[in-house]
């Protein structure tokens, strides 16, 4: 399997900072890139006990499928990031992860 692992640190930044200047700035843009950030860790990052994982595999066959690793980091980074956006939206679906 080919490892990307690293571009977890890119996108949970990204949503971090998001859900920050969307907080600061109140600017639609922002809400709406930290909410579909959001999504796309939930859906794709994040293992079915809600434990988010070091990044995605991409294998030689196009498979997809998550590390097997987990950092605390990644967690962090997504907690901050989901309480800020939370607040901003009330939305009890992602409050819930």
């Amino acid at each position: 399997m080919y490892g990307l692992s690293s571009f977890h640190i890119p996108l949970l930044s990204i949503f971090r900072l998001s859900a920050l200047l969307a907080e600061a700035t109140s600017n639609q843009t922002y809400l709406n890139a930290a909410s579909n950030a959001a999504d796309f860790i939930h859906n794709h990052l994040t293992d079915s006990n809600n434990i988010i994982r070091d990044g995605l595999g991409f294998g030689p066959d196009d498979s997809c499928s998550q590390s097997s690793s987990i950092l605390l980091y990644n967690s962090v980074m997504a907690i901050h990031g989901l309480a800020v956006l939370v607040s901003l939206t009330k939305n009890t679906t992602q409050e819930q992860w």
